[in-house]
C-alpha cells in the first residue's frame, strides 16, 4: 500500500516537473531564429553548429541541404559556422566563428497624444499624426487602418534615440489619409504588435483656414502696433502678413482647380454580345434550329447611392435574340427584341475595382412574327408582331481596370408573360464600357 502511495506521489511530481519544463521551454522558444548563406555550387549539404559566446559547448548542430536553417533560442550573444559537404560526405570547407546576436522580443508601446486629426483636402502633404511610441526597432513598420472599410495606408516612423541607444518615436506621417475612424498598428520585426486607441481624421473647410490665416493676420498686426520700437520684430511680423496672404491667395486657386475637376457620376455604357438559351416551353424551341442563339446587346446603368462599398441604381438593358427555322417547305423568323428596366445592388471590392451586381426587375418583349412558304398549297407570307411583358434577375461581376474603362460579364434569368405559352429564357453576355 505504501509502495502504490509512493509510486503515485512520484508519478504526481514528475507530470508537474513535466508540464513545468514544457512551458518554460515554450516560453522561451516562440519566437524562431534563422541563418541564411550564399550556398556553395559544389556543396550537397551542410552543417551548422552554435555555441554560447563565453563557452566551448557546441548548443545546436543542425545539418540540411539547403542554405538556410531555422531554431530557436533566448536572446543572448553566439557564435556559428558553416561545414560544407561534398556528394561522397567529405567536408569540403567551413566557415570561421561568426558573431550571432538574439535580441529580446518586445512588444511595442503606442499613446496617442491627441483622440482627433484635422486634414486639408487641398493639400498634398503627409499627415503628421503626434503620439508616443516606444519599444521600437529600426525595422518597425506602421500601418493605419480604416475602422469601416478596412483600408490600410503603411506610414512612416520618426525615430528618435536617446542616449542609451534606445529606439522611440514622438510623431508619425501617413500620405493620403481620407476622414474617418481610424487605428494605428505598430509592429516589430519578431511579430509582436500593438494596435492603438481610434483616431478620428476630420476636415478642416478651407473657410476655417482661411479665418484662421486671417486671424492670424490681425494678431500680428496688433502686434506690430505694440512693438513700434522694435525693429526686427516689427519686420518678422510683417512676412508673416505677406506669407499669409500668399497662402490665402493659394487656397482660392486651389479651391477653383478643384471645383473644375470632373467626379465620376458612376453612369456606365457599355456594348457587347450575348448568348441565349431556351430553358422551357416548346413554342420557341420548335422553330430554332440551334439550342444557343448569339445576338448583340447594350446596358446603361447609373447607380448614385454609395453606402461606404456598396452601391444602389437602375439599369436598362436591351438585347436581341433571332429565332429562325428553315427548310425546303417554310422559312420562319423570330426576332426578340427584350427591353429591361433592373434595379442594381453593387458591393465593390479592392478600393472599386471589381464589384458583384445583383439584378432584378422586368420590361416589355418585342416580337415579331414572320413566315415563308415554299410550297404550292400555301405561298402566302405571315407577318405579325406581339408585344408582352417579362421579368428579370441576374448576376454579374464587373472590373474597371481604368478610370473610364468597364469590363462586365454575367447571367439574367429572363421569364416572358405570354398567354397559354410562358417561356424563359437564360442569357449569358460580356460587355465592355465607358464611364462618366
Amino acid at each position: 500500500m505504501v509502495n502504490k502511495r509512493s509510486f503515485v506521489s512520484a508519478f504526481i511530481i514528475f507530470l508537474t516537473v513535466l508540464f513545468v519544463n514544457v512551458n518554460v521551454y515554450s516560453q522561451t522558444s516562440h519566437f524562431t531564429q534563422k541563418i541564411e548563406w550564399e550556398p556553395d555550387n559544389y556543396a550537397f549539404e551542410y552543417t551548422v553548429e552554435i555555441k554560447d559566446e563565453s563557452s566551448d559547448k557546441v548548443l545546436k548542430s543542425v545539418r540540411t541541404t539547403d542554405n538556410s536553417i531555422e531554431f530557436s533560442l533566448p536572446a543572448g550573444n553566439y557564435l556559428y559556422r558553416i561545414f560544407a559537404y561534398d556528394f561522397l560526405g567529405r567536408q569540403a570547407s567551413v566557415t570561421d566563428w561568426k558573431n550571432l546576436t538574439i535580441i529580446k522580443a518586445l512588444k511595442p508601446k503606442i499613446n496617442l497624444v491627441e483622440s482627433s486629426v484635422s486634414i486639408n483636402k487641398n493639400s498634398k502633404k503627409p499627415v503628421v499624426i503626434p503620439v508616443d511610441v516606444e519599444r521600437i526597432t529600426d525595422e518597425s513598420v506602421i500601418t493605419l487602418i480604416n475602422k469601416e472599410s478596412g483600408q490600410k495606408i503603411e506610414g512612416t516612423i520618426n525615430l528618435e534615440k536617446d542616449a542609451e541607444g534606445s529606439v522611440k518615436s514622438s510623431s508619425v506621417q501617413f500620405p493620403h489619409v481620407a476622414e474617418g475612424k481610424w487605428s494605428m498598428i505598430v509592429k516589430n520585426p519578431s511579430g509582436l504588435e500593438t494596435e492603438s486607441e481610434m483616431i478620428v481624421v476630420v476636415p478642416v473647410e478651407n473657410k476655417m483656414i482661411a479665418e484662421n490665416d486671417v486671424n492670424s493676420i490681425n494678431e500680428s498686426e496688433n502686434v506690430c502696433e505694440t512693438h513700434d520700437n522694435d525693429d526686427v520684430e516689427i519686420a518678422i511680423e510683417t512676412d508673416t502678413i505677406e506669407d499669409a496672404d500668399k497662402t490665402l491667395d493659394e487656397e482660392e486657386q486651389n479651391s477653383s482647380l478643384q471645383k473644375n475637376v470632373y467626379n465620376l457620376q458612376d453612369i456606365n455604357i457599355m456594348l457587347g454580345g450575348v448568348m441565349s438559351g431556351l430553358l422551357y416551353d416548346d413554342y420557341f424551341r420548335s422553330y430554332n434550329d440551334s439550342p444557343i442563339i448569339l445576338g448583340p446587346c447594350a446596358k446603361v446603368s447609373y447607380l448614385p447611392i454609395d453606402i461606404k462599398n456598396f452601391k444602389l441604381g437602375f439599369e436598362l438593358a436591351a438585347d436581341i435574340t433571332e429565332i429562325m427555322m428553315r427548310n425546303e417547305y417554310i422559312e420562319v423568323y423570330l426576332p426578340m427584341i427584350l427591353l429591361q428596366c433592373n434595379f442594381v445592388g453593387r458591393l465593390n471590392f479592392y478600393d472599386g475595382k471589381l464589384g458583384v451586381n445583383v439584378k432584378l426587375g422586368g420590361g416589355a418583349t418585342f416580337i415579331k412574327k414572320q413566315i415563308i412558304y415554299h410550297s404550292s398549297m400555301r405561298q402566302t407570307p405571315e407577318d405579325s408582331y406581339h408585344l408582352n411583358s417579362c421579368a428579370n434577375f441576374g448576376v454579374s461581376f464587373n472590373w474597371i481596370p481604368f478610370k473610364h474603362l468597364i469590363f462586365e460579364t454575367g447571367v439574367d434569368f429572363t421569364h416572358l408573360f405570354i398567354p397559354d405559352m410562358n417561356s424563359g429564357i437564360l442569357n449569358t453576355y460580356v460587355c465592355v464600357g465607358l464611364r462618366f
